[in-house]
């Protein structure tokens, strides 16, 4: 099953929402989730390079048609087009960090994130 796919399915399921934490710097901005072992997450479309960071734990992630196993801590850039899905397969913390000037979040995900495939 494709990303689109199993984000169609995960919202029939009971939701839990993740705790998020926005912090500001100059020119930056960085997202914090904390995902509770057992929790499967359906990132939007992404439009905009960005450093992609598993700070704690370990996620099973399927990025188009590619499965991966991350165990903190690890490392990447997340490209124009990606779209993932995340199950924490332990407590885990991702972090992305965001070249802008912006302070408002809903203005920043529409710099960032684009429309559903």
């Amino acid at each position: 099953m494709n990303v689109v796919g199993m984000q169609n399915e995960v919202a029939l399921l009971p939701q839990v929402m993740p705790d998020v934490v926005h912090r500001f710097a100059d020119g930056c901005y960085s997202r914090e989730v904390t995902m509770l072992k057992g929790c499967l997450g359906v990132g939007a479309l992404h439009k905009t390079n960005h450093h992609f960071i598993l700070s704690k734990g370990k996620i099973l992630v399927k990025n188009g048609n590619v499965d991966e196993i991350l165990v903190a801590p690890h490392h990447s850039i997340t490209r124009p087009g990606d779209k993932r899905s995340i199950f924490a397969m332990e407590d885990s913390v991702i972090t992305t960090f965001h070249v802008t000037e912006l302070t408002d979040v809903e203005a920043i995900g529409e710099l960032i994130l684009g429309e559903e495939l």
